[in-house]
């Protein structure tokens, strides 16, 4: 009598899938299906020891399935190795990881769009607007699904706005409210002076990041550098009126924050803060560790974790554009699980990136503040973990607003640089801005 073998169709093999039952390898001591192995590395969240309750609840509920997590090796005296080497390492001996390289750099991993689209357990419409953009390469490619979100935003010191009599920045705020405002808020009179809006690293004022990306071709990645000239010059003209930190004079000289003891965070210290700047949600206090220095300390009173600048000041979206053509100018960096090219089992590899996407990133059973405001990928899981409880009330609004009206596709870091490269130069009056964004276009595209 022959036995009966069931054909297992598409249908069925997802069915499968779904409950966890993933065909493996028998096992030959108990003669048992072995369950299939997926492995998965991290260098931002590389200690075992935090992601162990998340592998294992995952294990529990898939019992095909066995995540294992691969550590990436250290380097000399236990130093992190390069990104680029963690990358190679990820690709080469991992299924699946986390990403902590620029997402352009995807050639190594999985176009996911078609097991994505194949998969309803995905649930693609449970995510904020525009946030799959975030994991997405230059070429269009789907490499991988969000799984944490680090919110950025514009800071406000309350105080200069009761000073001046001005209404604080609101979600829906325009590019010309901006303007209007730091200029209103700037101010020199004899030794007392106060900037309308600051930069901490000069040669990147992320204020600009959502007009640079408007400004650039998607196809092609050049530069639109009419329209760039056109939407910068009015931050070039700002910076030159000392409207701005730094000024054009000590722009000449100034540096990236390089140390606590630097003249940012010295223009909190001495409580002549710019009245705007630009910072991620769980950024501590900008002179704190100033403040430890000088007092010599280490207590809780100048924790990182529990001292965040949104505790002491206001933060409200990024601008948007008057006549609705660019409303997602708020930049969110996602990060983003990617499964390797080399994998043997990309659909329980896209099982377990399902499953990272559902969790609210949480390894400090303290929960410090600087831990509740990292944001579920997911509007559900915010819900369901009372994400929206843990932030001060002040900055909800804000933090729904950006989400919603999120910038998630941001422009790789080369093409940034050279725009930015660009502005330095017509601020300190070497070129035009119209023609240093025309030298920085044929930089970027090799011409």
């Amino acid at each position: 009598m022959k036995r009966f073998i069931p054909k297992i169709t598409g249908s069925l093999l997802m069915l499968m899938i779904c409950l966890g039952f993933v065909p493996g390898q028998i096992d030959p001591k108990n003669n048992k299906q072995a369950p299939v192995i997926v492995t998965y590395t991290s260098i931002v969240y590389g200690n075992v020891t935090r992601l162990q309750p998340i592998i294992d609840a995952f294990n529990q509920a898939n019992p095909g399935i066995s995540v294992q997590f691969l550590p990436y090796p250290a380097g000399p005296m236990g130093t992190v190795q390069s990104t680029d080497g963690f990358k190679q390492f990820a690709a080469t001996n991992a299924d699946t990881t986390l990403n902590e390289f620029n997402i352009e750099e995807s050639d190594k991993f999985l176009d996911l769009q078609s097991l994505i689209d194949s998969d309803p357990t995905i649930q693609t419409d449970d995510f904020w607007p525009g946030e799959w953009g975030g994991c997405q390469d230059e070429k269009g490619r789907t490499v991988g699904v969000p799984v944490n979100l680090h919110f950025h935003g514009v800071f406000y010191d309350q105080a200069a706005f009761n000073e001046a009599k001005i209404s604080t920045p609101k979600p829906g705020w325009t590019w010309d409210d901006f303007r209007q405002t730091a200029n209103s808020l700037s101010r020199k009179t004899g030794n007392s002076s106060r900037f309308g809006f600051g930069a901490l690293d000069p040669t990147y004022p992320e204020i600009l990041l959502p007009l640079v990306a408007a400004g650039i071709n998607k196809a092609d990645g050049k530069l639109d550098v009419d329209k760039l000239s056109r939407d910068l010059q009015w931050y070039v003209d700002m910076v030159k009126d000392d409207k701005f930190y730094p000024t054009k004079d000590l722009l000449k000289s100034s540096k990236p924050d390089e140390g606590v003891d630097n003249p940012w965070a010295r223009l909190f210290l001495e409580n002549k803060q710019p009245a705007m700047w630009v910072g991620y949600i769980r950024n501590p206090e900008p002179d704190l560790a100033l403040r430890a220095q000088i007092a010599h300390s280490m207590s809780q009173e100048y924790d990182p974790m529990t001292h965040l600048a949104i505790s002491k000041f206001g933060m409200a979206p990024f601008p948007i554009e008057a006549d609705g053509s660019n409303v997602h100018t708020t930049p969110i960096f996602t990060d983003c699980a990617l499964i390797s090219a080399n994998s043997a089992h990309p659909r329980e590899a896209l099982m377990w990136l399902n499953f990272l996407s559902r969790q609210w990133f949480m390894f400090d059973q303290s929960k410090p503040l600087s831990e509740l405001t990292n944001i579920p990928a997911r509007p559900s899981v915010a819900e369901k973990v009372g994400f929206w409880h843990t932030l001060p009330a002040a900055v909800e609004p804000t933090v729904r607003y950006g989400l919603d009206h999120g910038l998630y596709q941001i422009p790789n870091y080369k093409t940034m640089k050279e725009v930015y490269t660009a502005l330095d130069k017509a601020i300190s009056g070497k070129s035009s801005l119209l023609k240093a964004l025309q030298e920085a276009n044929t930089k970027i595209n090799g011409n």
